[in-house]
C-alpha cells in the first residue's frame, strides 16, 4: 500500500510540475519549485523501491534515496527565496555555497563505500550512521529551518491583506 501510494503521489507531483512547467518557464519561482518538485518525486519513487527491495540491492536504493535528501535543503530554500522575492537570490556567492554544500553533501554520500563516514553499515532496513550524517543533518535542519523562517516572515508581512497567501 505504502508502494503504490508513493508512486501515485510521486506522478501527481510530476504532473503538476509538468503542467507548471509548460504554462509559463520563464518565470524563476516556477523554475525553483520545478527543481524541488523533481527532487521530492524522484526521494517518493526511491521509497517506494527501498520499500520493495531486497537486501542485496538495499544500498543502492536507500542511497539514491538519500541524494535526495541531500539536495532538498538547498532546493527547499532557493524555492523560498524565489517565492519571497528575497534580494538574496541575486547573491551568487549564496548560491554557489549552497550549491557547494549539497555537492558535497552528496558526493560524501556516493563515496561513502570508500571511508564509510556518513554510513559505518547498510544495514536492512536502515543503516548504521557515521559522524558524517550528523553533520549532514544539521546543516540540512539549518538550511530548513532558514527557509520556513522566511516564509513564515513572509506570511506575516503580506499575510493581513493576504488570507490564502500560505495556499499560493
Amino acid at each position: 500500500l505504502l508502494f503504490l501510494l508513493s508512486i501515485l503521489l510521486g506522478c501527481f507531483i510530476l504532473y503538476i510540475l509538468g503542467y507548471l512547467w509548460f504554462a509559463d518557464a520563464r518565470n524563476r519561482q516556477v523554475k525553483a519549485l520545478f527543481a524541488l518538485g523533481v527532487i521530492v518525486s524522484f526521494w517518493l519513487f526511491m521509497n517506494a523501491v527501498c520499500m520493495v527491495v531486497g537486501p542485496d540491492y538495499f544500498a543502492f536504493a536507500y542511497t539514491g534515496t538519500m541524494l535526495c535528501v541531500c539536495f532538498f535543503p538547498t532546493a527547499t530554500l532557493w524555492f523560498c527565496l524565489h517565492f519571497t522575492g528575497s534580494g538574496l537570490v541575486q547573491n551568487r556567492a549564496l548560491l554557489y555555497l549552497l550549491l557547494g554544500l549539497a555537492v558535497f553533501d552528496a558526493l560524501a554520500l556516493v563515496t561513502n563505500p570508500l571511508h564509510h563516514l556518513f554510513y559505518t553499515s547498510y544495514g536492512y532496513p536502515l543503516g548504521t550512521f557515521g559522524p558524517l550524517f550528523w553533520v549532514h543533518s544539521i546543516l540540512a535542519y539549518i538550511g530548513l529551518l532558514w527557509a520556513f523562517a522566511i516564509l513564515f516572515l513572509h506570511a506575516l508581512k503580506h499575510g493581513r491583506g493576504n488570507p490564502l497567501l500560505p495556499l499560493m
